[in-house]
């Protein structure tokens, strides 16, 4: 199967992708490089052609698809993709991978999301990898050096619906982040925060919310071709259509 390498993109397929659209997640530690916008409020800050930020080396496999029975008996449908992840950044970094899938008919689904535990164990029965862990036990610190690789998979179900086409988005790769600014004044945009114990929005003392600037993170974008229906996705042949990053 086709194994790719993380790398740093070109700037035309940066700008190409960067104008996907989707909410961008907070978290990494933001970049010395400035944060970009065009004159499109839709558009995203552009991924630094040159960054000082860590990045982690990532392989990864073709998207694949598994069959797995409910606790009532029935059939449901998985995709899911393997990969190892491996940290040449000269410190140990924290490893927090977060995934979104796009399809073309414009469903966007949070990978491992409502995924029971017995799909990652059909997957681990298949791939007979020892090394593997789930994406449960693979967060958290990443030594450095090959020794310290990690192997993981991500999951998302089969849509309903007919897919022809999805592109895959892997944060957590990456420390460059960007504050998101709007375009025609430059200020940064606001969100409420979040509690991250209760995981309630934040107010403060007077009731009102507590808001902290929309952060975007570099983000490996993959673009697959998955021509063929879901009444047999297991018939389902994958090509990888382009590859790139995002900051989103």
């Amino acid at each position: 199967m086709l194994c790719r390498r993380f790398s740093r993109p070109s700037l035309t397929a940066a700008l190409a992708l960067a104008a996907a659209g989707f909410a961008a997640p907070a978290g990494a530690q933001e970049s010395n490089a400035p944060a970009r916008a065009t004159d499109d409020p839709g558009t995203f800050p552009i991924p630094a052609v040159a960054t000082d930020a860590w990045q982690l080396d990532l392989e990864h496999e073709l998207p694949e698809t598994i069959a797995v029975t409910d606790v009532f008996g029935h059939t449901q449908w998985y995709w899911y993709l393997t990969y190892t992840v491996v940290n040449h950044t000269g410190e140990d970094q924290n490893f927090i991978p977060e995934v979104t899938v796009a399809t073309d008919s414009g469903n966007i689904i949070e990978a491992g999301r409502g995924v029971p535990a017995r799909v990652y164990q059909a997957i681990a029965d298949k791939q007979r990898n020892s090394l593997l862990e789930s994406p449960q036990q693979v967060i958290g610190t990443l030594r450095q050096g090959e020794d310290f690789a990690k192997s993981s998979v991500i999951i998302w179900p089969v849509p309903p619906e007919d897919v022809d086409r999805f592109t895959l988005f892997f944060a957590g790769l990456s420390g460059e982040s960007a504050v998101l600014r709007k375009p025609s004044t430059g200020e940064p945009i606001l969100e409420q925060a979040i509690d991250p114990i209760t995981g309630e929005p934040r107010v403060d003392e007077n009731g009102n919310p507590v808001m902290r600037p929309l952060i975007a993170r570099r983000a490996l974008s993959l673009t697959y071709a998955t021509p063929g229906t879901p009444a047999s996705p297991q018939n389902i042949s994958v090509t990888l259509l382009g590859e790139g990053q995002v900051m989103r």
